[in-house]
């Protein structure tokens, strides 16, 4: 008596193609959220194509080369400008990166979310992981290990005092934060105006700490590509789990006549 081969078929549509509602950010499974994300954040790179290391390697190349070629010049130039008519306006825009500014923003989304409005949620959920992941662990960790003294110390651009100051220049934390907020946005709502403004600014943001003195140019390029890799890497992993949740498998087994065998089917 014969016996037929696995057959496997798939399912798609809507139905199954739709994503849960989200349960929000105090639920129980919120905490494993976060620390899958965190993993999936660290254990990334090692899974990443050659395309995606080479576009690494350019992001890192652009830090270096805005360091050597604008980082004395922009820093000078900043000290020139300024002016006591636009503290105020550099201090507004610094406030878009602080702890409070994101968790204001992400507190918005959130209470959308709960009056029904599942992709708000979903940027609480994601913004929130984010900001942690970036402010609780990967900012510190390379302040603490590049330990870059900040412009306003008068050190230059290249002294470096690794492991002895974990609040260094070297990325900017407030624009880690912005772009942590702009990139998780940006990825769940496809309109330009949105991704434009978000993004807008984040820019602003950076701009602003680099105006005060606070931090060199290139380390606000490197925390806006930290903040963008982050955020962005995050709202991806956590948009294919959501889209998958319903996913099933089955094995049923197949007679017919002389014949019998086992058909699996995958519904994704």
């Amino acid at each position: 008596m014969p016996i037929n081969t696995l057959a496997a078929t798939g399912e798609t549509g809507s139905s199954q193609q739709q994503r849960s509602f989200p349960s929000g950010v105090f639920s129980p499974s919120y905490g494993t959220l976060v620390l899958d994300d965190f993993v999936h954040v660290i254990r990334s790179p090692s899974q990443w194509t050659d395309e995606e290391w080479r576009h690494a390697g350019i992001a890192a190349a652009s830090v270096v080369a805005v360091g050597a070629l604008l980082d004395r010049r922009a820093y000078d130039r900043s000290v020139r400008m300024r002016a006591r008519e636009n503290e105020q306006r550099a201090k507004n825009f610094e406030r878009i990166g602080t702890n409070g500014t994101v968790l204001t923003v992400l507190g918005g989304f959130y209470i959308a979310g709960r009056m029904g409005n599942a992709e708000s949620m979903y940027v609480a959920q994601d913004g929130l992981a984010s900001s942690l992941i970036a402010s609780a662990v990967i900012t510190p960790a390379l302040k603490l290990i590049v330990g870059r003294k900040r412009p306003r110390e008068n050190e230059g651009t290249l002294t470096l005092s690794p492991f002895s100051d974990k609040n260094s220049s070297f990325p900017s934390g407030h624009t880690t934060q912005a772009f942590v907020l702009a990139s998780t946005i940006a990825s769940h709502y496809d309109e330009l105006w949105v991704k434009s403004l978000v993004y807008g600014l984040a820019t602003m943001t950076g701009v602003a700490r680099a105006y005060h003195g606070a931090h060199f140019t290139s380390d606000v390029v490197a925390g806006a590509l930290v903040g963008t890799y982050v955020g962005k890497s995050v709202a991806a992993y956590n948009s294919a789990r959501r889209t998958n949740v319903n996913s099933t498998f089955s094995i049923m087994p197949t007679i017919t006549s002389g014949t019998f065998g086992i058909a699996m089917q995958v519904s994704f």
